[in-house]
């Protein structure tokens, strides 16, 4: 069931927010969003598929090598389901911006503040 669960996870999501499997990471599956998207993707992961808990959150610097100069992965697992996932958000420039998801995994704050 929890592989299933994954596989119709990704498929909603490409379907409802245009999202594109990554082909930089393969695992844990990852999509690639627009980073106007966030928010919305958490509020569906959260609320609709189960993934309950944001394990993790970084950020890579491609200085000075490519365009976009920035990725900023989200981690997620559902409990419910014990299987993971990821999105990754492309930012360009030297000061990008993104917007919290604290108000939908509370976790965040602590994460956010390190990028």
């Amino acid at each position: 069931m929890s592989e299933e669960h994954l596989k119709l996870t990704l498929k909603a999501l490409k379907d409802r927010f245009g999202l594109q499997a990554s082909q930089l990471m393969k695992y844990p599956p990852t999509l690639e969003a627009e980073p106007g998207m966030i928010v919305q993707i958490c509020q569906a992961l959260r609320d609709e598929f189960e993934f309950n808990f944001l394990c993790e959150l970084t950020a890579v610097d491609y200085w000075p090598e490519e365009e976009p100069r920035f990725n900023v992965i989200y981690g997620f697992y559902s409990h419910a389901n014990n299987v993971r996932m990821a999105i990754r958000v492309p930012l360009n420039g030297d000061h990008p911006t993104l917007h919290t998801v604290e108000g939908v995994y509370r976790g965040a704050n602590w994460h956010e503040r390190e990028l």
